[in-house]
């Protein structure tokens, strides 16, 4: 499948497949051990440090604010934002909890975006314990609303964003394992001619 001019290139050539097939019998190593600790009812353990467990349990904290906030809040669209921004947020936490490496990327995520989103539902709820609705209360109450719905797509665009590297691989192990399978024989080679 791939012509070679030196023996330079050949040699550099298998040895980057043999790097790769190292790489990928771990990867497929790692993954069984985490799918048996699924399938035992358990995750795989990842070791956090210190700093990575205390993003972690700040998150929840923020993500247990919003479940209260959203017992406190009557409104049961506003109700049903907060549970999808909450939904969204445990993910985030979940998928950083699996790959560490993860949270140095979240700082604003962490010191920003989640302290404003709960002071955002917390004035949401003391708006709306008000007893006289005026324009001003009415203004805040829907721009909070708006605001809900800006907040759930860039949480859901942050998840998204966190599997951007897992998303990249997939394309490259692909066309390196239909080359393999293409060298080995186990399939037809793109440059066969009939």
């Amino acid at each position: 499948t791939c012509l070679m001019v030196t023996d330079n290139a050949y040699h550099y050539y298998r040895q980057a497949q043999t790097e790769e097939q190292q790489r990928r019998q771990k990867a497929l190593s790692e993954q069984q051990t985490r799918q048996k600790a699924r399938a035992a009812g358990k995750s795989a353990p990842v070791q956090l440090t210190a700093e990575q467990k205390a993003f972690i349990e700040e998150g929840k904290r923020y993500q247990q604010q919003m479940r209260d906030l959203d017992t406190a809040i009557n409104d049961a669209e506003v109700s049903a934002k907060i549970v999808a921004i909450e939904t969204t947020v445990g993910r985030i936490l979940d998928r950083a909890a699996e790959e560490p490496s993860l949270i140095d990327t979240l700082p604003r995520f962490m010191n920003y975006y989640l302290p404003t989103t709960v002071k955002l539902l917390t004035a949401y709820d003391a708006l709306e314990e008000q007893p006289v609705q005026g324009a001003n209360i009415a203004s805040s109450r829907k721009d909070i609303e708006q605001t809900l719905d800006v907040l759930q797509a860039a949480y859901e665009k942050q998840l998204d964003e966190m599997f951007q590297d897992m998303s990249m691989d997939v394309p490259s192990d692909i066309s390196v394992l239909k080359a393999m399978l293409a060298q080995e024989g186990l399939t037809d080679s793109p440059f066969k001619t009939s």
